[in-house]
């Protein structure tokens, strides 16, 4: 019995911008579902992650100088408080997943 088969396979470029599409989705999504999570008395923490992250490259910063005491120590108010990246993804990691993955699928 013989067998034979064929794969066909995207070629690295075309795998790669794929890949770099659905990172771009993945940032921003996590950025915006953070959003309502960040504390906000003025602003500046929330806007700080404008400045801080560059769309694509899978590192999302808050930059105000205060961010990374808020994040461990700050107190809440409401949905807004402290650890806020962890509390998004808790509630809206799998809708991020799934956005992810169709995004890729689409590149087929």
């Amino acid at each position: 019995m013989k067998f034979s088969s064929k794969i066909n396979m995207p070629k690295f470029s075309q795998f790669q911008s794929r890949i770099q599409k659905v990172q771009k989705f993945v940032d921003s999504e996590v950025i915006r579902k953070c959003d309502p999570y960040v504390p906000f008395e003025t602003g500046m923490l929330r806007d700080s992650v404008k400045f801080g992250t560059k769309i694509g490259s899978g590192k999302i910063r808050w930059i105000a100088p205060y961010a990374q005491r808020q994040y461990y120590k700050g107190s809440a108010a409401g949905k807004r408080g402290r650890r806020w990246g962890e509390r998004a993804i808790a509630n809206h990691g799998d809708e991020i997943i799934r956005g992810a993955q169709k995004k890729l699928n689409e590149g087929k």
